[in-house]
């Protein structure tokens, strides 16, 4: 009131730049990586070539059930190990608590420069483990968090250094078929990728 009738309020926080890298850049860095997922990036790529070519031939593009079949494990295993710096936190966005706690426990087992503190972000988490989520990494670790979409926009984790998204999520469809709803996995939008991608902004 009074004086500020008027004026222009600005709210608003700073972001950090955000690189993006994506799976075949990887390759570079981690050669190993192309025994998990190498068939997967070529099988992409030459689609996307043959639909710039205008050479579609009706095939479809990738669906989400062919992760599935990429050994996501020992790729997200392998790309953690690399990245894994102490007091940083690693958020790696998975499907559903499934993948999480399988993936927790292989990454329990995973050789890194520095120990991993393995945590799991999920609605049926218990509290306490979620609430560690929001506590800077344990001294000497690196703090991997292994979640499904609930980080994308319910809980904000301050010290996100690195997002690992597999760009997948599982959410209610109605078959018309068979006149129910089933839960199934299906691609996220870009919205939702760059949503991802902000948590290390």
């Amino acid at each position: 009131t009074g004086d500020w009738d008027g004026a222009p309020i600005f709210v608003g926080a700073m972001r950090y730049p955000v690189k993006t890298v994506y799976l075949e850049d990887m390759l570079t860095e981690l050669p190993r990586l192309s025994e998990a997922c190498g068939w997967f990036i070529e099988a992409e790529v030459r689609r996307m070539n043959e639909a710039a070519a205008g050479r579609t031939d009706g095939k479809r593009g990738i669906s989400p059930w062919d992760v599935s079949r990429v050994d996501m494990k020992r790729t997200v295993c392998d790309t953690v190990a690399h990245v894994a710096r102490a007091g940083e936190c690693v958020l790696v966005f998975l499907p559903g608590l499934l993948e999480i706690s399988r993936l927790a426990e292989t990454l329990q087992e995973t050789a890194a420069s520095v120990p991993l503190q393995v945590l799991m972000l999920h609605s049926l988490v218990p509290e306490e483990e979620q609430a560690r989520c929001l506590l800077p990494a344990e001294p000497g670790h690196c703090k991997v968090i292994l979640s499904s979409n609930i980080a994308e926009t319910s809980v904000t984790i301050p010290d996100v250094k690195w997002v690992l998204d597999l760009g997948v999520h599982r959410e209610m469809w109605y078959c018309a078929r068979r006149k129910f709803q089933v839960l199934t996995v299906s691609w996220t939008s870009k919205a939702s990728a760059k949503q991802r991608a902000g948590r290390a902004g």
